[in-house]
């Protein structure tokens, strides 16, 4: 399994995957309530904006096959 590509909206997220097989309705259910699990903890987040270079060297993960401007969020 591998991300395939994300979206992040002010009202709702996406995480695309690549899996071997498509995922029975339980796992699914699975999927959806540790994500649920992770949101409701609230954690607090920061996020910066920097160079593709910068982004890289500081260990964030570039997608094979996406495009990335000169700055990017991480």
């Amino acid at each position: 399994m591998a991300q395939a590509g994300s979206l992040v909206a002010p009202d709702h997220l996406r995480f695309d995957f690549s899996h071997a097989s498509g995922l029975k309705d339980r796992e699914i259910e699975q999927v959806e309530e540790l994500v649920n699990e992770q949101v409701q903890k609230n954690v607090e987040l920061t996020r910066e904006e920097m160079d593709l270079a910068t982004a890289l060297q500081s260990g964030a993960m570039a997608l094979f096959g996406e495009k990335y401007g000169q700055r990017v969020s991480v």
